[in-house]
């Protein structure tokens, strides 16, 4: 049977923390996979860069301008 020291357990246990990621970066991770999954959200960006790239947009300074 193999032993292993209190050291060595530290450090694998360091290396698998390192690799693992967060709540936060999870639920991004998901809400970017939601919004890529849906046509209806993707062709709106599309449209929207479209519009962007000919100059159709405004500068909004303020609600009140909306």
């Amino acid at each position: 049977m193999k032993t292993i020291d209190i050291l060595e357990i530290n450090r694998r246990l360091n290396q698998i923390e390192e690799s693992m990621i967060t709540k936060q970066e999870l639920e991004k991770f998901i809400e970017t996979i939601a919004i890529l999954s849906n046509e209806n959200t993707m062709n709106q960006i599309r449209n929207s860069e479209e519009d962007i790239s000919k100059g159709k947009f405004r500068i909004i300074n303020s609600i009140k301008e909306l």
